[in-house]
C-alpha cells in the first residue's frame, strides 16, 4: 500500500486495521465493496480507497450525510453500495 498509494498508504493501513473482521456486517459489505473497487479506474482507486475502507464501519450509513456536510470527500454513498450488492464484478483492468 505504501508503494502504490504514497502518502495515502499510511492512512489506508490505519483504516484497514480498524476494521473488525468478526463483525457480521463485514461479510455483508465485502462483496459490494470489492465490486465497486473493481469498477474504479486506477486514479479512483487511489483517491477513494480510504473512503471505501471507512465504509466497513457498521455505522457508516448513519454518519455518511454528516461526514459529507462536514466536508469529507471521496466517500461513496450508501445507495451506491446497494447498487453493487448483487452486481457482477466488472473487469478490474489492473
Amino acid at each position: 500500500l505504501l508503494d502504490d498509494f504514497g502518502s495515502l498508504g499510511t492512512a489506508a493501513i490505519q483504516h484497514w486495521k480498524s476494521i473488525d473482521p468478526t463483525h457480521p456486517f463485514i461479510l455483508e459489505a465485502f462483496y459490494s465493496r470489492c465490486a465497486i473497487f473493481s469498477s474504479w479506474t486506477k486514479i479512483d482507486r487511489i483517491s477513494k480507497l480510504i473512503g471505501l475502507l471507512s465504509s466497513f464501519d457498521p455505522m457508516y450509513e448513519h454518519f455518511y450525510k454528516m461526514r459529507i456536510e462536514n466536508g469529507e470527500r471521496n466517500l461513496v454513498s450508501p445507495e451506491e453500495y446497494l447498487t453493487w450488492a448483487n452486481a457482477e464484478f466488472p473487469d478490474p483492468r489492473w
